[in-house]
């Protein structure tokens, strides 16, 4: 037997929770009835119900029913159907004064239910965004639109649009390709934008104080992707809880989609394509914001930058997919990203104020372009993205330049070509006026003695006070290499350490072909 004692005391304390049925084709009862997963006892299940709805359920001993009496009057004192385990409520108790706005909520959960049922079936039977979205539209009653993370638009609703002087997205252009640049200056003026790009849970926000709109990000494997975006046509209405509610699973279901079409693209080096794009384009670029765009989809812009180029064009991989072949190559790049513009990939690789480019990493590149048979050319470090294009000039002369020669290796600075175009110059004139004399008293001495100290001094330049790398290329005791160096001291007698003599025994190197 039901005790009705334990039944009201579990009713009247609970934390109530709302019925998500997953069924949406059964009884009529369960579209009227509020269940609270309660149970008076390990066997008893607890149930509210409208008194009129009484003559259409049939329930088992172990369901408790509490009747809300919604008619006028008093009832029978007796309902067939309900086998005595039922309790009655007037409508005047306060146990029932939140009824009706319960029940609400209640069709809209099973409304919600419904609705992400058939958007499954959609994701399902290959349907597609933009039908999806015209479902969520009709949902809301609201112009819904589906962004990328540039603020172009995916995909858009066609039976709901926004209505021109209640919403802040009337004009046509700017619906239909996304945000324009004015639009963008406003957002980032009044911190919107950084607040849009940050966001990983809904929100809302309000231009001139009459204007609204919903947003909800949509995340594929960790990665912001786009936006789910509710144009208000009623800013009069604060629906706030409402949309906020159900936007998160809606983007849960167009994540699922992007995922499914691999719309999100799986390695970040071509997610970042806008924006490199728009960085190489004749416009004036904002570092700053670029900065804090390229932050939030998970990249690093340091101070120093390299524009590096990889011919795409060699015939051997023309077979091969240019994706993955840039995506091996930037796995080797740390800290980089990269984009294809005119059948030419572009690579941008930033570093820290005291993170200069090492010789080690030149090589493990070099390897890396030499293992896929390509051949890139690369810039010296810069800051300023309004170099850019001067840039790309730079390494499209190297490309042009080496690709008509016999290359001995696969990556080329800008700053080797100029040392070579140099050289080419000078040796149409008296090589010997440029020719370093310490750097020849080395040859000399080692033409006599049968030594290695041109070699040596070559390692150690390469690999300076790294004594260790030193010997290991030269395959030698590091007591040998410090009377080498001793030797080389006494006949250069030079200071082969400060830059400008480097410089001065690099170029007489190069020009001798050493």
């Amino acid at each position: 037997m039901i005790s009705w004692k334990k039944v009201l005391q579990c009713f009247e304390e609970a934390d109530y929770h709302l019925l998500n049925t997953s069924n949406l084709y059964q009884e009529y009862w369960y579209l009227r009835t509020l269940y609270r997963g309660l149970r008076a006892d390990d066997d008893t299940v607890l149930y509210v119900i409208r008194l009129s709805d009484v003559p259409y359920v049939s329930f088992a001993e172990n369901i408790a029913v509490i009747v809300i009496n919604d008619t006028e009057g008093q009832p029978d004192s007796e309902q067939p159907s309900m086998k005595g385990n039922a309790i009655l409520l007037n409508e005047q108790k306060e146990l029932s004064k939140g009824f009706l706005n319960l029940e609400a909520e209640f069709h809209n959960q099973f409304k919600i239910g419904y609705i992400m049922q058939k958007l499954l079936d959609v994701v399902a039977s290959d349907g597609g965004i933009q039908l999806m979205i015209e479902m969520i539209s009709d949902f809301f009653k609201e112009p819904i639109a589906l962004l990328d993370t540039t603020f172009r638009f995916i995909a858009r609703s066609e039976t709901y649009k926004p209505i021109s002087g209640k919403s802040i997205f009337s004009d046509d252009a700017h619906y239909g390709e996304g945000y324009n640049k004015s639009m963008l200056e406003y957002f980032k003026k009044n911190g919107l934008l950084e607040a849009m790009l940050h966001a990983n849970a809904p929100f809302h926000f309000k231009v001139k104080e009459e204007e609204i709109a919903y947003y909800m990000p949509v995340i594929v494997n960790k990665i912001k992707v786009a936006y789910l975006i509710i144009y208000s046509n009623q800013p009069e209405y604060d629906r706030k809880d409402y949309y906020l509610e159900f936007l998160p699973l809606f983007s849960q279901m167009i994540s699922i989609e992007l995922a499914k079409r691999n719309f999100y693209l799986f390695n970040k080096g071509t997610y970042y394509n806008y924006i490199f794009s728009l960085i190489l384009s004749d416009a004036k670029v904002d570092v700053e914001d670029v900065r804090m765009r390229l932050n939030i989809y998970g990249y690093d812009l340091r101070y120093y930058l390299y524009l590096l180029e990889v011919d795409s064009n060699i015939e051997e991989i023309k077979s091969l997919h240019k994706d993955k072949i840039a995506e091996s190559i930037r796995n080797t790049f740390r800290n980089s990203f990269y984009v294809f513009k005119e059948d030419r990939v572009f690579f941008l690789i930033s570093r820290h104020k005291d993170e200069l480019l090492t010789f080690d990493e030149m090589e493990g590149w070099n390897m890396s372009l030499e293992s896929q048979n390509l051949i890139g050319a690369m810039t010296g470090p810069f800051t300023d993205f309004a170099d850019i294009h001067k840039h790309m000039k730079e390494v499209r002369m190297v490309l042009d330049a080496v690709l008509q020669t016999d290359n001995q290796k696969n990556l080329y600075t800008f700053e080797e070509y100029q040392t070579k175009s140099m050289i080419s110059y000078l040796k149409q004139e008296d090589i010997s006026l440029f020719l370093y004399k310490p750097v020849l008293d080395l040859i000399a001495y080692d033409e006599r003695h049968g030594t290695e100290l041109v070699e040596t001094l070559k390692e150690y330049l390469k690999y300076p006070k790294e004594i260790a790398l030193i010997c290991d290329a030269l395959c030698i005791h590091k007591n040998t290499l410090y009377k080498r160096l001793d030797r080389i001291d006494s006949i250069m007698n030079c200071d082969y350490r400060n830059g400008t003599e480097i410089m001065k025994i690099e170029l007489t190197l190069e020009m001798l072909g050493k």
